[in-house]
């Protein structure tokens, strides 16, 4: 962790983007997904057409509930 010269730990912000984008100019939301506390797989939501791909580096089977 960043610290200051005399030792504290330094508190980090993000960067805030003001004006850039709104909620309506999105299409597509990447959601990281972890399955088991072993295995991670993305989901990829289409926001036009309401579609979710889920995306597997490994193609295994997952269990699905909506």
């Amino acid at each position: 962790m960043p610290r200051d010269t005399d030792g504290e730990v330094k508190t980090l912000r993000w960067k805030v983007l003001k004006n850039r984008w709104s909620a309506d100019d999105l299409t597509t939301v990447l959601n990281p997904c972890n399955v088991g506390r072993q295995h991670w797989l993305l989901a990829s939501m289409d926001l036009t057409t309401g579609i979710i791909h889920i995306l597997d580096p490994f193609r295994q089977d997952v269990p699905v509930s909506i």
